[in-house]
């Protein structure tokens, strides 16, 4: 008994769409400035200077780790 089956299973081929590419912009030089509110810089530094003097056993001054907390998130939020 023959197979009856002998329809081939082949398709057309067809190429796949060109996707387009949106071109992305250069950087620009210019350093992004990130402005909180008041309050919000407010309590981002104290948790820094809070875990500053935790890692240093509370051993020092507040106003040390406040001034230092201070300056380091004001250097993170310029840049």
């Amino acid at each position: 008994m023959a197979n009856t089956n002998t329809k081939a299973a082949t398709s057309p081929k067809t190429t796949p769409a060109k996707k387009t590419v949106a071109s992305k912009k250069a950087p620009s030089n210019k350093s992004a400035h990130i402005d909180l509110g008041n309050e919000s810089r407010y309590k981002i530094i104290q948790d820094a200077a809070y875990f500053m003097a935790e890692r240093n056993n509370f051993a020092g001054e507040p106003q040390t780790f406040w001034l230092e907390a201070e300056a380091q998130v004001s250097g993170l939020l310029s840049q």
